[in-house]
């Protein structure tokens, strides 16, 4: 299960009456009318966490994973941005994959810096090997 702590690109809503909308109709709407209006008047914004923005459920779920979690995998992050970045902590045990280097790779059982798809393969031949 994939836990959208960021929300997601695939949904939209309206800031006012929180009506839902596909992200395909935000896209048309804003060729017509910037910034996209609801029908109430209230603006249409992309259902993701804007810097300031208060983080929903997935967060608290995701947090509550990574205390009962023995290993952490964490893929293509900086691991720059809080609170989420915290998440490999809470789990304390975590390999990172990541093309550059992150603040949390001295406290990782083992970094990878190059591109996920590489690291992934490699992973998987030594589990293969076992």
């Amino acid at each position: 299960r994939v836990l959208e702590v960021h929300g997601n690109l695939n949904q939209a809503y309206c800031m006012q009456c929180r009506q839902q909308f596909d992200f395909n109709y935000l896209l048309d709407l804003s060729q017509t009318e910037v910034p996209p209006r609801c029908a109430c008047g209230g603006i249409i914004r992309p259902g993701v966490v804007l810097f300031g923005d208060p983080l929903g459920p997935d967060f608290q779920k995701a947090e509550q994973k990574a205390v009962q979690s023995d290993m952490m995998l964490v893929i293509g992050s900086s691991l720059e941005v809080s609170p989420v970045n915290r998440l490999p902590e809470l789990c304390g045990r975590f390999i990172i994959i990541n093309l550059e280097s992150t603040t949390y790779d001295c406290l990782a059982r083992m970094v990878w810096h190059q591109k996920a798809s590489t690291a992934l393969e490699d992973i998987y031949k030594l589990i293969a090997k076992d």
